[in-house]
């Protein structure tokens, strides 16, 4: 179970495909962080789930240089 009591969810409009590629590298011990595809989509990815507590700095570098999209 995750701890999670902040209270806060935030949502980032990004290429799901590109940070899901991203994301594989990491080890899931380490940093959390989940997928959801749509079976009414033909199973595309539509979000990214990250728990945030055991985020990458690495991985924040590349988020802030993202282009959110519109």
């Amino acid at each position: 179970m995750w701890d999670w009591n902040n209270d806060y969810l935030i949502y980032l409009s990004v290429d799901v495909n590109k940070w899901k590629e991203k994301l594989w590298r990491f080890d899931p011990c380490k940093f959390k962080w989940m997928w959801f595809d749509e079976p009414d989509l033909d199973n595309n990815t539509t979000a990214i789930a990250i728990y945030a507590k055991d985020f990458p700095s690495s991985i924040k570098k590349d988020l802030k240089k993202e282009e959110l999209l519109k």
